[in-house]
C-alpha cells in the first residue's frame, strides 16, 4: 500500500486540476474576507469564528466534482486494472484513493484557514471565542473527510467520468435540499411549540410529533449537509448562559456530531470496499 500511496500522491501533486483547485481556493478565501478587510464597520458585526466555517459550505460541491474526476481517471486510463494485475488488493486501492482525496481536501481547507488568519492582524485575540473556533474546526475537518468518503464511494463504484460527476453533483444537491427542508421543519416545529406554550397563535399542523422530531433531528445531524448548515449558526457552538439545561452543551454537540461523522466514514468505507471487491472492471 505504501507504493500505491506514493504513486497516488505523486499523481495528485502533478495534477493540474488540484493546482487549479488551490488557486480557486485562494480566490474564494480572499473573496470571503474582502468586506471585512475593506469595510471597517464589519469589525463590529462579524468575528473570526464567523469566517472559518465558510470553506466547508462549498467543499461538498468541490469534493463531488474533484473526486469524481480524479478517481474516474483511474478507470479511463486502465490504471485500476493494472494495479490489480500487479498484485495490489482492491481494499488497498480503495483506501489509497480515500486517503489521497481526503488529504487533498484537508490541504485545501488549511490553505483557506491560513488566508483567513490574516484577520488576526485586525482582531484583538481577546475578542476571539477560542472554544467556538476549536469546535468549528473539529467539526469542519470531520465533515471534510465525510464528503470525501461519500464521493470516493460513488466514484469508485460508478467508474464513468461523466456519470460519476453527474451523480455526485446530483447527490450533493439532494443532500443540501433535504437538509434545508429538515431544518425548516424543525425550526417551524420549535416556533409553533413556543407559541403554543405561550398561549399565542400557532398552527397545529406545523408541530411535529415527538417521534417525528427525533427522526428529523437524527437525519439532519446524520447528513453532512445538515451539519454544514448547523455550522453557519455560529452561536450553536458558543457558550450561552441562557441555554436551556435540557439542551446539549457546545462540547456535547461537537462530540455528537464528530461521532456521527466517524460512523458515516466507517460505514461508507466498509460498504465501498465491499462493493468495489465485487465490481467487474471492464
Amino acid at each position: 500500500m505504501r507504493n500505491l500511496l506514493k504513486a497516488e500522491f505523486s499523481r495528485l501533486f502533478r495534477s493540474r486540476m488540484f493546482r487549479a483547485a488551490i488557486i480557486l481556493d485562494v480566490i474564494y478565501s480572499l473573496y470571503t474576507i474582502k468586506d471585512y478587510v475593506m469595510i471597517p464597520e464589519y469589525e463590529d458585526l462579524y468575528g473570526f469564528e464567523d469566517y472559518i466555517w465558510g470553506f466547508i459550505l462549498i467543499y461538498g460541491f468541490v469534493s463531488a466534482a474533484f473526486n469524481s474526476l480524479f478517481v474516474s481517471r483511474e478507470y479511463s486510463d486502465g490504471t485500476l486494472r493494472n494495479k490489480i494485475v500487479s498484485g495490489h488488493s482492491r481494499k488497498s486501492i480503495y483506501l489509497t484513493e480515500l486517503i489521497v482525496c481526503s488529504t487533498a481536501g484537508i490541504i485545501l481547507q488549511i490553505v483557506y484557514i491560513c488566508i483567513i488568519c490574516v484577520l488576526l492582524f485586525k482582531i484583538d485575540l481577546q475578542y476571539i471565542e477560542i472554544g467556538a473556533v476549536i469546535r468549528i474546526l473539529i467539526v469542519s475537518f470531520a465533515l471534510n473527510i465525510v464528503y470525501n468518503a461519500i464521493f470516493v464511494f460513488s466514484s469508485m463504484l460508478i467508474g464513468s467520468r461523466v456519470s460519476a460527476v453527474v451523480w455526485s453533483i446530483t447527490l450533493i444537491m439532494v443532500l443540501f435540499v433535504s437538509a434545508g427542508m429538515l431544518n425548516g421543519a424543525i425550526i417551524s416545529d420549535e416556533f409553533h411549540r413556543i407559541n403554543r406554550d405561550s398561549g399565542l397563535e400557532y398552527d397545529e399542523k406545523e408541530i411535529l410529533s415527538d417521534n417525528q422530531r427525533k427522526i428529523y433531528t437524527f437525519i439532519y445531524n446524520l447528513i453532512p449537509a445538515g451539519q454544514t448548515i448547523q455550522l453557519e449558526e455560529i452561536h450553536d457552538f458558543t457558550d450561552d448562559d441562557d441555554r436551556e439545561t435540557s439542551e446539549l452543551s457546545p462540547d456535547e454537540r461537537t462530540m455528537r456530531l464528530c461521532l456521527t461523522d466517524i460512523s458515516v466514514i466507517a460505514v461508507t468505507t466498509m460498504l465501498g470496499v465491499f462493493f468495489f471487491r465485487k465490481k467487474n472492471l471492464k
